[in-house]
């Protein structure tokens, strides 16, 4: 990954044991990577539940069956204390281009 792009890929949060393990995920090829604390997700969960008010979910159903559980990660997994969220660009099967 070009040097430019890689500064792009997370964003440092002065913690080293938490950049290195950002800057690992960047090394081993995903495109963006971040962290942040596992509070409850208010807006997400707002958002998925406007979602399902307007018929939105199509067969998402981990996330929509449940909103409280999707966006509360510690009902997900007692004791979580940081989230890590990553990105890898895929290329649909019939496009020469990567999807954003």
């Amino acid at each position: 990954m070009p040097q430019a792009e890689r500064l792009e890929a997370f964003q440092p949060t002065g913690d080293p044991y938490t950049d290195e393990l950002l800057s690992l995920g960047i090394e081993a090829g995903l495109h963006r990577i971040g962290c942040t604390d596992a509070s409850p997700l208010i807006e997400a969960r707002a958002a998925i539940e406007q979602r399902i008010d307007g018929g939105l979910q199509d067969e998402m159903q981990f996330t929509f069956r449940n909103p409280k559980r999707s966006t509360t990660p510690n009902d997900a997994l007692d004791g979580a204390r940081s989230i890590i969220v990553a990105g890898l660009r895929m290329r649909h099967p019939t496009s020469s281009h990567h999807l954003r």
